[in-house]
């Protein structure tokens, strides 16, 4: 008949014991911060009335694989698995069957309070400040799975969690988070094209040529200005020197000539 267990805030190590999935009238499960080391606790699966799992601050590890129940946490309102080892990615179907968090039209004034006693709280991260809640009501959900090692894309099925109040998933190595309301751009997939001169309206003109940024560009234009410059002027010079060598030469001939024929028509 346990319905709250709470051993939060001691010093406790080693594994989960496994005896805790014949608690089936669990409602209230918090187990952090402690020392806990083990595996991602599957036999929880086994409890269809619980509505609160904390396991923050401890040594979990490992992956949280696909469900083995198709029917499985089917009334958790918070869950928070923040601050372990967790890694892998997150698997759609777990969050398939989470139906309290989906329920947005529950009757407010129908709502229970959580805690079977009223002192009982729990402390939720929320915007990176630890907030503590007494008194919970049922219409309260909590997804924060934040600080541990998953990586690769969040799940659709994220999206149908539409009660949900808090959601974190900060502190991990999820990809694809880019665009609005981000700071960072997504990238658009490069499309090849004919060979043309860049628009002075293209962004990737004016800020980045094939990996260079415009003071990179800068001091290459500089650079072959100048040395443009140089090969101009030693080009003039020739020029010119071959000029005035080509014009004497030619001058000296047409001199020559003129004496010629002075000669041969001057009286005799």
């Amino acid at each position: 008949m346990l319905q709250e267990l709470d051993i939060s805030h001691n010093g406790l190590q080693g594994v989960l014991p496994r005896s805790l999935a014949n608690c089936t009238n669990l409602e209230i499960l918090n187990l952090g911060p402690n020392f806990i080391e083990d595996a991602f606790p599957f036999w929880w699966e086994n409890l269809p009335q619980l509505e609160v799992a904390v396991l923050r601050y401890n040594k979990f590890h490992g992956p949280i694989e696909q469900p083995r129940k198709r029917l499985a946490f089917t009334d958790l309102h918070i869950i928070d698995i923040s601050h372990n080892d967790f890694t892998g990615t997150l698997p759609s179907k777990y969050f398939d069957s989470w139906d309290s968090m989906m329920m947005v039209n529950e009757d407010k004034a129908q709502s229970k309070y959580i805690a079977i006693y009223d002192y009982y709280s729990v402390t939720i991260m929320n915007k990176g400040y630890e907030m503590e809640y007494v008194k919970i009501l049922t219409i309260f959900k909590v997804v924060d799975f934040s600080h541990n090692k998953f990586h690769g894309k969040i799940p659709i099925s994220i999206g149908r969690l539409t009660a949900v109040s808090v959601l974190n998933f900060s502190g991990n190595g999820f990809t694809g988070l880019c665009g609005f309301p981000l700071s960072k751009e997504c990238k658009t997939p490069m499309v090849a094209e004919s060979p043309s001169l860049p628009s002075s309206s293209s962004h990737n003109y004016k800020c980045k040529l094939d990996g260079f940024g415009w003071e990179a560009m800068s001091m290459g234009y500089g650079c072959g200005a100048v040395f443009g410059l140089v090969i101009r002027s030693c080009i003039i010079r020739r020029k010119e020197e071959w000029l005035v060598r080509i014009f004497r030469v030619k001058m000296r001939h047409q001199k020559n000539r003129s004496n010629v024929v002075r000669h041969q028509y001057a009286p005799r």
